[in-house]
């Protein structure tokens, strides 16, 4: 192989590396929708959680898990 080909075939692996790492980290968060303002939350570091009728919601304040907590029906979708 010429350096060329070399150096293209590892660009290449590390390319696949870095994707199956990223579908690993992608796999490892949950994500979750904040009901009252619609932002994405992680659910680890979410800042409160709450249930209803069965069912996890993860916020991304205090103040949103309050006002969900406030009136659920509004809010649960």
């Amino acid at each position: 192989m010429d350096e060329s080909s070399i150096s293209h075939f590892r660009n290449g692996t590390a390319l696949e590396k870095s994707r199956a790492h990223q579908k690993i980290n992608k796999e490892a968060t949950k994500m979750a929708k904040d009901p009252v303002c619609g932002m994405d939350v992680e659910e680890q570091k979410a800042a409160g959680a709450s249930q209803h009728k069965g069912r996890s919601y993860f916020f991304c304040s205090k103040s949103c898990k309050e006002k969900f907590d406030r009136n659920p029906e509004q809010y649960a979708k």
